[in-house]
């Protein structure tokens, strides 16, 4: 498997310790801290990669053991207004997190190169290959991260 390959992989397998590490021992208010009015609490960016990881590794494994199959979209925003506010405990949505990384990890790493270059068709963006969901995986989820730590900064937590 190439170098990028083996990084990418490394980085996603990294998240869910990333994830926990980042609200371990953030109270229920820390919990609903935000960037600004409008924007996504830290609770809600939780509950989101959660959900967004889900559709993610369904895409992966879809692109894995069908033929260039159809992947559908799903619209955040309605699944934050929905899921987010009356949805799982943080902690559930932590352990559904950990969960999926930890059992399409050993997958990712048993793959060959050819592998990464299957393809699915996304009913928004068009072919993409297992590589780039990957990737898209990987950077999706540290740019929510970076939200929560920014979120941690501006008020002023641990």
């Amino acid at each position: 498997m190439s170098s990028r390959m083996n990084a990418l992989i490394r980085r996603y397998e990294n998240g869910a310790g990333d994830l926990i590490a980042s609200v371990d021992g953030l109270s229920e208010r820390d919990l609903d801290r935000r960037l600004a009015a409008g924007k996504w609490s830290i609770r809600q960016q939780v509950h989101h990669v959660a959900d967004a990881e889900l559709n993610l590794v369904t895409r992966m494994k879809k692109i894995l053991a069908e033929d260039n199959p159809l992947l559908i979209a799903f619209d955040q925003e309605k699944w934050a207004d929905k899921f987010s506010r009356s949805g799982p405990s943080i902690e559930n949505s932590i352990a559904l997190f950990y969960t999926l990384r930890a059992s399409m990890t050993p997958i990712l790493k048993g793959l060959k190169d050819a592998d990464f270059e299957r393809t699915g068709i996304h009913n928004e963006s068009g072919k993409v290959t297992l590589a780039g969901v990957l990737e898209h995986t990987v950077e999706h989820f540290e740019n929510h991260l970076n939200t929560i730590e920014r979120i941690k900064r501006k008020h002023k937590i641990r």
